[in-house]
């Protein structure tokens, strides 16, 4: 009975040693993988932090006439010189952020195996040009939307208004504006005996600038002023023939006085300043691709903003 009672006691701390060392080893094997699941996060963040930190350093450097290309030199600098990492840059230059024209800008870093990107959409011209109504005026902005319209007259203010890639016309007090038979765009006053003197011409698809009283006449086929442009009106334009217009037109307090005359308008009327004659103008859509040429003509309307950044979860290297 003893040697029974004995061999038994044997077996059971034998079980007990067992279920000891087994549980020493679980509690080991569970705190190494906690320090080692700790140390990934922290890893995981390491490299996180490191694509966000370029992103940001890119982000310091946008100028609204900066080609962002220029604007990865700067990230050629290592911002982490204690730490083993690499990183990349890209550019996607043809975006588009909802309706919005925009640059995609992706930095990928790699650190300890643990791979991280940040990514941006960069504007490329103010918000206020792709809002669905294509009459802007302050009074019935969204207070979100006011500000660009802000930042939009700050640069005209600037006479940061045209970029070089367009020719410019400024007219005086009482120029008449011709189309003649031939389609010819004239400039030209009236003699005191009441003929009309040419004097100069211009170019279709311009910029113009009206500061004073100009009249519009067409001698044209059909009798309609056809033109298109960037047109920007402190003044009045007096309409002696129907005119149909594609473009923008930036009013700074202008007026368009139609006198019976059709006036067809498609793009974006732009008010900046009070007293301007607009109230029952009807302006259409203008196509997309069609006021992206306008707009890159018109340097008034660059702005570079961050507009969606996104800083993805950690990728695991394969390698």
């Amino acid at each position: 009975m003893n040697k029974k009672l004995s061999a038994y006691s044997s077996v059971l701390l034998l079980i007990v040693v067992f279920l000891m060392a087994f549980s020493l080893i679980l509690i080991n094997l569970v705190t190494n993988q906690n320090i080692i699941l700790k140390k990934t996060i922290i890893d995981s963040y390491q490299s996180k932090y490191i694509a966000e930190s370029y992103l940001n350093l890119f982000l310091t450097s946008l100028e609204d006439d900066t080609d962002l290309s220029l604007s990865l030199d700067r990230l050629s600098v290592n911002l982490f010189p204690e730490l083993d990492h690499q990183k990349s840059f890209q550019i996607f230059p043809d975006e588009y952020y909802f309706d919005q024209p925009a640059n995609k800008v992706l930095i990928k870093s790699d650190y300890k195996k643990i791979k991280s990107s940040a990514e941006a959409y960069i504007s490329k011209y103010n918000k206020i040009f792709f809002l669905k109504t294509n009459v802007i005026r302050g009074p019935y902005l969204e207070e979100k939307n006011n500000v660009y319209l802000e930042m939009f007259k700050e640069k005209i203010n600037s006479d940061i208004i045209f970029g070089d890639n367009i020719s410019v016309f400024e007219f005086s007090e009482n120029d008449i504006l011709v189309r003649d038979l031939y389609n010819k765009y004239l400039i030209g006053r009236w003699s005191e005996d009441g003929d009309l003197v040419i004097t100069d011409s211009f170019s279709n698809m311009s910029a113009y600038i009206i500061k004073n009283q100009v009249e519009l006449v067409s001698q044209s086929d059909g009798g309609k002023f056809v033109m298109g442009g960037i047109i920007y009106l402190e003044g009045t334009l007096e309409l002696n023939s129907d005119f149909v217009f594609s473009g923008i037109i930036i009013s700074d307090g202008g007026k368009i006085n139609t006198n019976g005359n059709n006036f067809d308008f498609k793009g974006k009327l732009i008010e900046i300043g009070e007293g301007g004659s607009f109230s029952n103008i009807n302006v259409d859509n203008l196509k997309k691709e069609e006021l992206l040429k306008f707009l890159e003509k018109l340097n008034a309307a660059k702005l570079r903003r961050p507009i969606n950044i996104k800083i993805n979860n950690n990728i695991k290297s394969n390698s």
